[in-house]
């Protein structure tokens, strides 16, 4: 399979040459893109998530939502506790996202 560069449109059948070429005759340097340690550590986290089970999740997130609407002392309905309560439900969210998109 050939492969033109785009800087000068020579063709290429060989990666490695390809390589040489562009760091050589155009000054770029072709690397491989680094994972860092936080996004394996969030591969990780994200894959520990299919592991939770959903009948503990669910209540407490259904807790938690109960206890900050509770714990506001103004309107249930101010800005406050309507992003608590957002909070509040954001693990179940999380669980069942992950659950739904499949990874």
């Amino acid at each position: 399979m050939t492969a033109a560069c785009p800087f000068c449109m020579q063709p290429f059948d060989d990666g490695t040459a390809f390589r040489l070429h562009v760091e050589h005759d155009h000054g770029v340097a072709l690397r491989m893109p680094r994972v860092g340690k936080a996004s394996s550590a969030m591969q990780r986290w994200r894959q520990g998530l299919r592991f939770v089970p959903l009948w503990f999740v669910l209540p407490l997130s259904l807790g938690l939502f109960v206890v900050v609407v509770l714990s506001i002392e103004a309107s249930p309905w101010s800005p406050l506790a309507v992003y608590g309560a957002r909070l509040a439900l954001l693990p179940s969210l999380l669980v069942l996202a992950n659950r739904v998109s499949g990874h």
